[in-house]
């Protein structure tokens, strides 16, 4: 590419450049609260599965699994703005399929009742 395409193609970039920055931010501002959690959740699933839990106590590996789950209470509790907010609770909940939902345990009953709501 000569220095004259290169010029030539700098505003589209430049454009784009700030149409995808308009974007993340939008996204941004959009995050809902259950979204927030959501992101919480993952990251204390991650440090779960990772190498420094490998290497800690039983007792302090239990200690973190007791925030996380007030974690997934907190976040059962936060009402849904959308469906997307429905399947985050769902997915942290159940952790990705591999637990069951249980009854009616801290904030399954008020999730089962925002899955109502969506579908009419």
């Amino acid at each position: 590419m000569n220095r004259r395409n290169l010029l030539a193609a700098a505003p589209a970039a430049a454009m784009a450049a700030c149409a995808s920055g308009a974007l993340a931010a939008s996204a941004a501002v959009s995050e809902t609260p259950v979204m927030r959690i959501f992101r919480e959740w993952e990251a204390m699933s991650a440090y779960l599965d990772g190498e420094a839990a490998r290497s800690m106590s039983e007792d302090e590996y239990d200690t973190l699994v007791d925030d996380r789950h007030e974690i997934e209470k907190t976040m059962m509790a936060t009402p849904a703005q959308n469906a997307r907010d429905v399947l985050l609770k769902l997915s942290a909940w159940t952790d990705f399929g591999a637990l069951g939902i249980g009854s009616d345990e801290t904030g399954v009953g008020l999730f089962w009742q925002e899955v109502r709501d969506l579908i009419g």
